[in-house]
């Protein structure tokens, strides 16, 4: 046989059919019968038992007891073994840390948050104990963590370097990557937030079945995850998405130079997360609201997570100063994304974030000031994971990451 030929025979046969037999469970989580593996994969019943067995050998499938309820043998029933390997998911953000930890199947079996550190390396340890407590709240050995995936704001290299992250101070250039892969033992990897939010949508939530969709994140900052064909979209730098450093109402004819630059770095934030963000939102309504209106007073008091909240809920209450605000930062709002969606034309675009709190009112707010800017009608949708969509796509992510473990222990089995 010469070196570029196909390798053939009786054990390439049988690592091709552990490899399809196993695929076929792990894409319909549960128990099945010979004879439903039979179904899906179209092998025969010696090829589907024996891949069974070998894969059995290696733990990658269960064998259950089978329970007779009639006459005759009854069928033995056999499952993916999901349990066998762990994957965590970490979501940080300037004021919190989420971590989920799921099995291989993506069944979640421990979760927890914890408020982030105020400085980078502090964040990098309450993340890696974030961890440790859901391996222990789970009783997960370390030994069964397969992959994570954290992750953050901030422009991210393909290396998983944070290469920029205005919103975390000292946080661009930490070797946050090395710090949890020497903790944990497993392979590590970082990614932008909103993209792993993008991913947990498009995979769990508001963006099934749709390959070609962006989701923006709405809070205090403003980011936007694309997805386009089935694939997360990057660029060229990793850059891509930005929306909060949009300058929709900038004078154009301002010369470019150190001032514009100082801009953006005074507070981290860009110039449309400067007009619609949250702390935007709060500042407009403490502006117009009377003192001493009830405006004024939840406005004071709400963090900048629930400002947006409250004042929708006002809205709703037939608050005008309410209602006329709420017009005015969907109306901004709507300047930017219809840039988005005039350059994109995504399926859908799904809305996560702080905002996305305020529900379906927002939503009607938005298609009605789009509709005027966009040469098709736009289809806008809640996200349906909230503020744990960033944790579950980054377990989405490490799962997928694991795949070729799970394939070489498949095809290494005896």
């Amino acid at each position: 046989m010469g070196p570029d030929e196909p390798a053939r025979g009786p054990g390439v046969l049988r690592h091709i059919n552990r490899r399809v037999v196993l695929e076929s469970l792990r894409a319909a989580p549960g128990l099945a019968t010979v004879a439903m593996v039979m179904e899906r994969t179209g092998l025969s019943r010696p090829a589907v038992t024996r891949a069974l067995s070998d894969l059995g050998e290696v733990g990658l499938v269960e064998w259950l007891e089978a329970r007779g309820t009639g006459v005759g043998r009854p069928a033995q029933h056999v499952r993916f073994n999901a349990e066998i390997g762990h994957v965590a998911g970490v979501g940080i953000d300037p004021r919190h840390i989420e971590v989920v930890l799921t099995d291989l199947a993506g069944t979640p079996v421990a979760t927890t948050g914890v408020v982030a550190p105020s400085s980078g390396a502090e964040i990098v340890q309450a993340a890696a104990d974030a961890i440790d407590h859901c391996l222990s709240s789970a009783g997960v050995d370390g030994t069964r963590l397969w992959a994570v995936t954290a992750g953050t704001p901030g422009i991210i290299d393909t290396d998983g370097a944070i290469r920029v992250a205005p919103s975390i101070p000292s946080w661009a250039g930490l070797p946050v990557n090395s710090v949890l892969r020497r903790r944990f033992r497993c392979p590590v990897f970082i990614d932008n937030d909103v993209t792993l939010a993008a991913l947990a949508e498009h995979s769990l939530g508001a963006a099934s079945g749709n390959d070609t969709f962006a989701y923006v994140h709405w809070g205090e900052r403003v980011g936007t995850g694309v997805m386009i064909d089935g694939r997360p979209y990057r660029g060229s730098s990793s850059a891509a998405g930005e929306l909060g450093f949009l300058d929709v109402a900038g004078d154009p004819d301002r010369p470019s130079g150190d001032d514009a630059r100082d801009l953006t770095a005074r507070d981290g934030l860009g110039g449309f997360e400067r007009l619609v963000g949250t702390r935007a939102i709060r500042e407009l309504a403490l502006a117009e609201a009377a003192p001493g209106s009830a405006l004024h007073a939840r406005a004071r008091a709400a963090d900048l997570g629930h400002i947006a909240r409250v004042l929708f809920e006002l809205a709703a209450e037939g608050d005008a100063v309410a209602q006329a605000l709420c017009e005015r930062v969907t109306r901004r709002f709507a300047t930017g994304l219809a840039a988005l969606m005039l350059l994109l034309d995504p399926e859908v675009v799904v809305i996560g974030g702080d905002v996305a709190a305020s529900g379906p009112p927002l939503i009607d707010l938005l298609n009605r000031h789009l509709a005027a800017r966009l040469l098709v009608e736009p289809r806008l949708v809640l996200s349906e994971l909230g503020e744990n969509a960033v944790a579950r796509g980054a377990a989405v992510h490490a799962r997928s990451a694991v795949k070729d473990r799970i394939h070489e222990m498949a095809t290494d089995s005896s």
